[in-house]
């Protein structure tokens, strides 16, 4: 219930101050006598929008405070959700420069415009011929029901009560995605562990697989390479091998005629054996490299 109205520097208002006691208040008065003066200044103070017309000539702002009596009202939870002090005498406070800046309280505590017109919503609902009347809207209808019935603690330890079993949902819910999560994730390793496990795999074999994919990527290459070295040291008349034969022929002959002839022909000998075994080798991974593009 609204208690006092304090208003100074609004429009033709330098200073007034209205006190409301219980029970049903009338403000009466001719066309042009100041009553929908009033009403802005209220509406001001609710959050409606600020027109900085109606600042006072030659004032710095004006300053409208409305103090209300909500122990009835059932708005602590608005209040904890704003972080707001609550009090059941609450003072609202809207201040409004000529610069157009505006600022609000509530008990003294500053509040952007919109949380002033979500608490100034809860407290007084204006009717006039061009505004929306809200006794129709289901929430209303049961706040009110609450205020007569004065069953705010009731409510309360409800609305405690329900708030715990909805966090208390929400964890349930929350458990069962994870245990689904955990049975999907172990159904997905036990067929990895199973996949390794049938796969039969052994220290090196990595390694030893990378080699052989890189002589099936590159088996032209390879072969190719073996190919022309095997031309190159074999036995034919232009190989290395009968060139090596020839040197170690013609060396032969003249071992008797000093050791250091001897050693060269055994040399050039070992050289040729060598080349033999270096062609063996050769043919034998030739026979190792296959061409397969699959």
């Amino acid at each position: 219930m609204l208690h006092k109205l304090t208003i100074k520097d609004y429009a033709l208002i330098d200073h007034l101050s209205l006190d409301f006691k219980e029970g049903f208040s009338v403000i009466t008065g001719e066309t042009g006598s100041g009553k929908s003066i009033l009403m802005g200044a209220l509406g001001l103070v609710l959050g409606n929008r600020a027109d900085t017309s109606v600042v006072r000539d030659n004032a710095k702002k004006c300053i409208v405070e409305a103090e209300f009596n909500i122990a009835d009202y059932q708005l602590k939870s608005i209040f904890s959700e704003e972080d707001l002090d609550y009090l059941d005498q609450s003072i609202l406070r809207r201040e409004l420069l000529a610069s157009g800046r505006s600022r609000a309280f509530v008990n003294d505590t500053p509040v952007s415009v919109q949380v002033l017109k979500k608490i100034g919503a809860k407290l007084v609902d204006i009717h006039s011929q061009h505004d929306v009347i809200m006794l129709k809207n289901n929430n209303i209808q049961l706040q009110a029901l609450d205020a007569f019935a004065k069953n705010s603690k009731l409510k309360d330890k409800y609305l405690k009560t329900f708030l715990a079993w909805r966090k208390l949902t929400r964890e349930y819910h929350d458990l069962k995605n994870l245990i689904a999560k955990s049975n999907m994730d172990k159904d997905y390793i036990d067929f990895q562990l199973k996949e390794l496990s049938e796969g039969d795999l052994k220290v090196g074999e990595k390694e030893e697989l990378e080699s052989e994919l890189k002589k099936v990527e590159y088996a032209e290459h390879i072969k190719l390479a073996i190919s022309q070295s095997i031309e190159i040291v074999s036995d034919d008349p232009n190989g290395m091998i009968p060139s090596a034969m020839t040197a170690e022929s013609l060396l032969s002959k003249i071992t008797e005629r000093g050791d250091s002839y001897k050693k060269l022909y055994d040399r050039i000998k070992s050289v040729r054996l060598e080349l033999i075994d270096i062609q063996g080798d050769l043919e034998n991974e030739m026979l190792d490299v296959e061409i397969d593009p699959n």
